[in-house]
C-alpha cells in the first residue's frame, strides 16, 4: 500500500472531487426532514421510498424526496424516536425528506411541481384510533397530475398494505373487491 509521510493511503484525507462544469451534481443524501411543527415547506416532490415501519413493521412508511425552493427548519438525520431532534435551517435547492402521512394525501399528484404544505389542525380527523389523524394544507401553482413515484419499495412485513402514493390495484382489497393482492413494485 503505498504511503505518504509513512501514513498508509487509506488514512490520507480524501482529495475533494468538483462536479465538471455544465454537470448538475446528483445526490441521495437529503439534509434532514421536514419539521411540520416549525413551519410550512415550499419544496418540489421529486420521489419517494416505502419501507416497513420502524414501531409497527406490518405498517409501511414513506418518505418523499424533494427540493427545497425556499428556507425550511428541518430535523437533522437521525434518530427518528428522538423526542428532541436537533434541526437545520434548510436551502433552496436542497434535497430534503418529508414522511409521508395519510392526512398530505393530497401530495400525492404533485410530483415536479411547486408545492407549499402546512400543518393544518382543523384538517385532523377522528379515525377511532388511539390519536386523531394529522392534517396538511396542500398547495400548488399547477396540477401536473402525476403520480409521486416510489423508487425503492423495501417493504417487507408490511408488503401489500397500500400508501397514498401506490397505483391503484396495489395491496390488500375489500373482499367485495375483484383487485387481487399484488407483491411490492420493487426499485426503479
Amino acid at each position: 500500500m503505498a504511503t505518504k509521510n509513512n501514513v498508509p493511503a487509506s488514512a490520507q484525507p480524501a482529495t475533494p472531487v468538483s462536479v465538471p462544469q455544465g454537470f448538475e451534481e446528483r445526490t441521495s443524501d437529503i439534509v434532514g426532514t421536514w419539521n411540520a411543527d416549525k413551519g410550512p415547506i415550499i419544496f418540489t416532490p421529486l420521489y419517494a421510498t416505502v419501507s416497513d415501519g420502524k414501531k409497527y413493521k406490518n405498517k409501511p412508511s414513506l418518505l418523499i424526496f424533494g427540493r427545497l425552493n425556499a428556507e425550511c427548519v428541518l430535523n437533522v438525520k437521525g434518530d427518528d424516536d428522538d423526542d428532541d431532534k436537533p434541526t437545520v435551517v434548510g436551502k433552496p435547492g436542497d434535497l430534503v425528506g418529508v414522511w409521508g402521512k395519510h392526512g398530505m394525501r393530497d401530495l400525492a399528484t404533485l410530483c415536479g411541481v411547486e408545492v407549499f404544505m402546512a400543518r393544518d389542525v382543523t384538517k385532523d380527523r377522528d379515525t377511532g384510533k388511539d390519536e386523531k389523524m394529522k392534517g396538511y394544507r396542500v398547495g400548488s401553482k399547477e396540477d401536473p397530475n402525476t403520480l409521486i413515484p416510489i423508487r425503492t419499495d423495501r417493504r417487507d412485513a408490511s408488503r401489500g398494505e397500500r400508501t397514498f402514493l401506490d397505483p391503484a390495484g396495489y395491496g390488500k382489497t375489500n373482499a367485495s373487491s375483484p383487485v387481487p393482492i399484488s407483491g411490492p413494485r420493487g426499485n426503479l
